[in-house]
C-alpha cells in the first residue's frame, strides 16, 4: 500500500485512510505503467497499449487518489497530471 501526504486532511476514519491510501496506490501505479508505455511508444513501437481501468470503481479510485495527491502536495502538482497518451 501506498503512502500519501496527508497536508490538511484531519479527522479521517480508519476507512477513509485506508480507502485513500489505495486510491493513491491505484494512481501511482497506473501512472508508472502508463509512463513506462509512453516510452516505448516514443522509442518506436506502437503496438503496445495504455493502461484499460478493469471497471468504472477502479477508474474513479485512479481520480481521487490524484486530487487526493494534488491536493496534498500543491507545490509537485505538475507530478501528478495524467500521462499524455500517444
Amino acid at each position: 500500500m501506498s503512502s500519501f501526504i496527508l497536508g490538511q486532511m484531519q479527522a479521517l476514519t480508519n476507512s477513509q485512510k485506508l480507502q485513500y491510501s489505495q486510491a493513491t496506490a491505484i494512481f501511482t501505479r497506473v501512472q508508472a505503467y502508463n509512463n513506462t508505455i509512453r516510452g516505448k511508444r516514443l522509442a518506436g513501437n506502437k503496438e503496445v497499449s495504455y493502461y484499460v481501468f478493469a471497471d468504472n470503481t477502479e477508474k474513479t479510485m485512479f481520480t481521487l487518489g490524484q486530487f487526493i495527491l494534488t491536493q496534498n502536495d500543491p507545490s509537485n502538482a505538475s507530478l501528478y497530471a495524467t500521462v499524455k497518451q500517444i
